[in-house]
């Protein structure tokens, strides 16, 4: 058995457990001892998947039919792996529900996580939009609950998503076998530099990719996605779905060359990519909720994306690119996750939306909380000093070094457009004053996963150019 069948089988076993637990379980919501039951559960299966991953990287690669368990895959899953122990801590600190549901909510992360698992290791592209809309299928139930109608309508406008890129993927299919006579992405790209369809069969795949990310120009419905959707799911969405259609795109492209320098020019990749930081960084600045500032910010890191695809392409991927790259994801859900532990406690304690006013001198009543929030937005946009600003500027000077000029332009542009945000946060949160003190729950678990974060980002940040 694959490392990749173990893992996807413990996960789903795992959630299994959990599933059965939450239904046997008697409800004490009052007891916040019993919530702590279904979270250890988890950590602690996904402790032995992490350190059974950990033990075997590096070592033979191994292929079937579907899946592949390569260098990719082990550090896909690790980053992963630290991702989904920050989300089971974070549905600690979701408000006060009955323990049933707390039990529910874990079990389902669990599956979402084999799921990802498995779709992190695909052998082929083509499967990417079946295992993005299984986990959809799987999130669903953490996107949405209660009485919030705003979750209902983001899960509704994730589906549509789904319609248009199955769309796409259709018209993609058709016209790359009535080119080629093949359904390989693959054969069309090579074979794009000659004939016209193939180029517009390839650029349908590559618009249905796209729209399953919810990159630039198809992202309102992920923005809206993470502001209307209960964190959690939107999270495990969000990061799924990226790790997956990283991995994947990287193997493929890296195992059989797409030639996508010769197909996709470096002026589109780099207009791509600067119109995203672009509108992302803009329409950051613009809004008013501390939501939709988040939204916009981590929607527009998906750019990063782009860069990778044309390095890979020129035959680059080498253990120093794959550190710089597994560097900037960790600074991304790291540094998101860091986000939320501070802002979920902040909205659970007020019914008012978080707005730059409302949130003004916090950091002098909170200081821990404020330094974690800024620390995180501060990695996620790049700003100079952090884990962040390190790896895009690593992978900027790749670009130049390949002769992409217009991408690495691009990738340092992106710094200061999303920094602004969190400069302008940083002086409402220590230079305003504040009317009131809020009283803010924040459990034990909360308070250590946000000490480890935080001592995972500062350390990052200085050990990355020792390594």
């Amino acid at each position: 058995m694959t490392a990749v069948a173990a893992i996807v089988l413990s996960s789903w076993v795992a959630g299994a457990l959990l599933a059965a637990w939450s239904w046997a379980a008697p409800g004490r919501p009052s007891d916040k001892r019993w919530n702590l039951i279904p979270m250890g559960t988890a950590l602690v299966q996904l402790a032995g998947q992490f350190t059974y991953v950990l033990s075997k990287l590096g070592g033979e690669e191994r292929v079937t039919a579907l899946w592949h368990e390569d260098s990719l895959w082990h550090w896909s899953f690790l980053t992963w792996s630290i991702f989904q122990m920050g989300i089971h801590v974070l549905v600690q600190v979701q408000k006060s529900q009955p323990l049933p549901h707390l039990g529910w909510c874990h079990a389902f992360i669990m599956f979402c996580g084999g799921t990802v698992a498995a779709g992190m290791a695909l052998t082929h592209v083509l499967w990417l939009l079946p295992a993005g809309t299984a986990l959809l299928a799987l999130a669903l139930p953490l996107i949405l609950g209660g009485r919030n109608f705003h979750a209902v309508e983001a899960g509704l406008k994730a589906f549509f998503d789904l319609r248009f890129a199955f769309l796409f993927f259709g018209l993609a299919l058709a016209l790359g076998n009535m080119a080629t006579g093949s359904l390989d992405p693959i054969r069309w790209a090579n074979a794009a530099e000659g004939l016209i369809a193939a180029r517009g069969a390839l650029l349908l795949f590559g618009a249905s990719l796209f729209v399953l990310l919810g990159q630039v120009p198809f992202h309102m419905n992920r923005v809206d996605l993470l502001t209307g959707g209960k964190t959690v799911g939107s999270l495990v969405l969000f990061f799924g779905q990226f790790l997956m259609t990283a991995t994947v795109l990287l193997r493929t492209t890296n195992n059989d060359p797409w030639r996508l320098t010769e197909t996709v020019s470096d002026p589109l990749l780099g207009g791509l990519c600067l119109a995203s930081f672009l509108l992302s960084g803009m329409s950051a600045l613009d809004q008013r909720t501390l939501n939709r500032i988040l939204a916009y910010l981590l929607v527009g890191n998906l750019a990063l994306l782009l860069p990778l695809l044309y390095l890979v392409s020129a035959g680059v991927l080498d253990g120093m690119l794959i550190q710089q790259v597994y560097g900037l994801w960790f600074s991304l859900g790291a540094g998101t996750l860091l986000i939320y532990f501070a802002f979920v406690p902040l909205m659970n304690s007020t019914k008012e939306p978080l707005t730059w006013e409302t949130c003004s001198g916090i950091g002098l009543t909170e200081p821990f909380l404020a330094f974690g929030f800024l620390l995180g937005l501060a990695n996620i946009s790049g700003l100079p000093g952090t884990l962040g600003f390190g790896a895009r500027i690593s992978l900027a000077q790749k670009m130049f070094e390949q002769g992409a000029v217009f991408s690495g332009w691009a990738i340092l542009a992106s710094i200061p457009l999303q920094s602004m945000a969190v400069l302008r946060l940083a002086s409402f949160f220590f230079y305003e004053k504040r009317q009131r003190r809020r009283n803010l729950d924040r459990p034990v678990s909360l308070k250590l996963g946000m000490v480890l974060f935080f001592g995972g980002l500062v350390f990052g940040g200085f050990g990355y150019w020792f390594v």
